[in-house]
């Protein structure tokens, strides 16, 4: 319990992180998302029922914080987390920089399309799936392979080591 209850401390701070800053490295209209980023990693490191519960309760948060719809981030990040977890389950071994920034660009698309189901209406949820929801998927597939890449990110990289680890071709992470 003390566990995730700083799991989900550390979650806020990345949540206000990601209210503050990320307004500043918006471009165009894509925004990286920096708590899903987060959330996958910890549902990665402790498993489906901890993303289930974590992807709530910080996707209540985020709704509360972003005076949108309450509840539509918390039915997502939830989601995402479990059933990422699921389909996952069992499959990891080793995961390379590559796979991750798949997976991570996979959960946060999929993210960016349903929210836009219930933000966007009409002809300009075509405009927004090409020039929001796209390239915000794409630009927190980097900043998640910047993350993994961080020298200060060492306490992550060797708690989540046996999920996420390198082959010989790709650069080796710190240690």
């Amino acid at each position: 319990m003390i566990n995730f209850l700083k799991l989900v401390a550390a979650g806020l701070a990345v949540l206000i992180l990601q209210m503050t800053v990320s307004q500043l490295l918006t471009i165009g209209g894509a925004r990286p998302d920096i708590l899903l980023i987060f959330l996958l990693a910890a549902t990665l490191r402790y498993g489906r029922r901890t993303g289930l519960w974590a992807g709530f309760f910080l996707g209540l948060a985020q709704d509360a914080l972003s005076l949108g719809t309450l509840g539509v981030f918390a039915l997502l990040k939830s989601n995402i987390c479990f059933w990422i977890a699921v389909w996952l389950e069992g499959r990891i071994g080793t995961m390379s920089a590559g796979w991750w920034m798949i997976f991570v660009s996979s959960a946060a698309l999929l993210q960016n399309i349903i929210a836009g189901l219930f933000y966007v209406s009409g002809m300009e949820y075509l405009n927004y799936l090409l020039w929001i929801a796209v390239p915000s998927a794409l630009y927190t597939s980097l900043i998640a392979f910047i993350w993994i890449l961080a020298p200060f990110k060492r306490s992550f990289v060797r708690a989540v080591k046996p999920t996420i680890q390198r082959s010989s071709r790709m650069m080796r992470l710190p240690h």
